[in-house]
Parts: C-alpha cells; sequence; structure tokens
C-alpha cells in the first residue's frame, strides 16, 4: 500500500498541477504565433540564454536556416545555426536529415559548429535515435523544452508577486512585532490564511488548521502537545514554527527564510497566543 501524501507533499503537488496548466497554455499559446514572429521569439530566448549575434535570416535567402547565433567560450565561439518550425505533427528523421545537410552546405559563413532544431511538437523516435546514433552537434528543442526554457527565462509570463519589495527590520529569530490574530499581508493587502486550532484541555493535544484563501485545495496542518505558559514552552513552539515554514515553503517558493518565518508567526501564535506566552 502506497505511503499516504503528507500536506507538504499534496501542497507541492498543487504547485505544480499549477505550473504544467501554465505549460499548457504556454505551448497553445505558441502554436498560435505567427511563424515569423515565432522566430523572433526564439531569437530572443537565445539572447536571455546569453547567446550573441543573433538574428532572423532573410526569408528568401534562408536555404533551410531560420537563424542565427554564436555562443561565447573564453577567447573562442561557437557558430550556431537554427531551423524553427511552429508545427502540430512531430518532426521526423527526414526533417532533421534536410536540416543537418543545410548545416553541412552553408555556404559564405563561418564553420558551423552546431545546429538547433526548434519546434513547439515533438519529435519522433526515429528522429531523435538518428541524431543521437549519428553523434550530431545537433540540439533538438521539442515544445515541453521550449515552454519549459521560456518560463525559465521569463518569456510571455510573470511571477505572481506575493509581498511588497520590503524586508524586516527586526531579528529574524525573533517574532514580528506582529498583533496575535495578523499575519503578515499579501502584495494585495488581503489576509492569506485562515487559522483554526483545536485543543483539548486534558491532554493539551491540539491540531492546527491553515486554510490558504487563495486556493482552497491548499492548507497547512500541525499536530502536537501545547506546554502550558508555566512550563518550558519556547522549544515547543520553535518546534511548531519550524513546521509551519517548512509546509509555507511549498506554497511560497520564491520566499526567503526572513518573510517565511514572518507569515507563520500568525499560525504559532494560535496555538500559543502572545498574550498568553508573550511575543
Amino acid at each position: 500500500m502506497p505511503k499516504p501524501l503528507s500536506h507538504v507533499d499534496k501542497i507541492r503537488d498543487s504547485i505544480e498541477a499549477q505550473r504544467q496548466g501554465v505549460r499548457h497554455e504556454l505551448r497553445s499559446f505558441l502554436a498560435q504565433m505567427d511563424p515569423h514572429e515565432f522566430e523572433e521569439l526564439v531569437v530572443k530566448l537565445l539572447e536571455r540564454m546569453n547567446f550573441i549575434e543573433c538574428e532572423v535570416t532573410q526569408r528568401s535567402k534562408d536555404g533551410g536556416i531560420d537563424l542565427r547565433a554564436n555562443f561565447s567560450i573564453g577567447i573562442g565561439k561557437i557558430n550556431t545555426i537554427g531551423q524553427v518550425k511552429r508545427y502540430k505533427a512531430s518532426i521526423g528523421a527526414q526533417a532533421l536529415q534536410m536540416f543537418y545537410g543545410a548545416m553541412t552546405a552553408h555556404k559564405g559563413h563561418e564553420e558551423v559548429h552546431l545546429g538547433l532544431f526548434v519546434t513547439t511538437s515533438a519529435f519522433s523516435a526515429p528522429a531523435t535515435k538518428w541524431v543521437q546514433d549519428s553523434a550530431l552537434p545537433m540540439v533538438l528543442v521539442d515544445g515541453e523544452k521550449l515552454a519549459d526554457l521560456l518560463i525559465e527565462h521569463g518569456l510571455l509570463v510573470e511571477a505572481v508577486p506575493m509581498l511588497p519589495a520590503l524586508r524586516l527590520a527586526v531579528d529574524p529569530e525573533s517574532p514580528p512585532l506582529l498583533e496575535p490574530d495578523q499575519e503578515l499581508p499579501s502584495a494585495s493587502g488581503k489576509r492569506l490564511f485562515r487559522w483554526k486550532v483545536g485543543v483539548s484541555g486534558q491532554t493539551g493535544s491540539f491540531v492546527l488548521v491553515g486554510d490558504y484563501l487563495p486556493d482552497p485545495n491548499l492548507r497547512i496542518e500541525a499536530k502536537g502537545v501545547r506546554v502550558p505558559p508555566e512550563g518550558d514552552f519556547k522549544p515547543a513552539r520553535a518546534q511548531l514554527q519550524v513546521e509551519i515554514v517548512s509546509q509555507m515553503a511549498a506554497i511560497f517558493p520564491e520566499l526567503d527564510k526572513v518573510h517565511l518565518s514572518a507569515r507563520a508567526w500568525s499560525g504559532t501564535h494560535k496555538v500559543y497566543p502572545a498574550d498568553v506566552y508573550g511575543k
């Protein structure tokens, strides 16, 4: 029987599902782009990847080559030519063989060191095998890899801001100056979590649940035993804080430890109220 997913695993799975949805939307958009605009986009991507002298070739004189670029390594450079195809059908071995022929017949320019074939679709198994078996200096970028590269280099996508561009002016290891039921707000000023806690008076056991308001499928859950204020509660409170921060890190991977800790204290104070336990 498979091991049940932890809350952190569920959060990570939900985030990955959201990213996969963005990839799908991005590929659908690419499939509808004007072919020339698509070539320009690939050139811009290469520039983001530190290629130099990137350009789209003239259509009437490209000889099967859609773009040229170079990659500088020390005192040398890798001369690169590319073919860019906005196709729906898979690219077969014959198309790659024709592209390789264009690479070797490339006249009037410096020697070609690398061929780059980019498509919105995919490469057939025979096509991929032909390149691997031939050990050719050719890089294949299919639609899935292209979407990942565009996301990685910030083209056609944008990150959703979660916080204003501020840093805390207090000790990161100390609780921020927030009231017990407050939390660090989002960029829109709205609260992101609704915290609920159930405590057994006899044993001190508690279950803390934090519902993530922008997405009802995400939540934080922590369990433990609450130490009374007259006891040595600080290690237990610190452990609870660590647990909340670890789960929040899956929801907000872009936040550093300081901001995660600040946001997590609103949950910790639900179990250890500041007016009883202090800040």
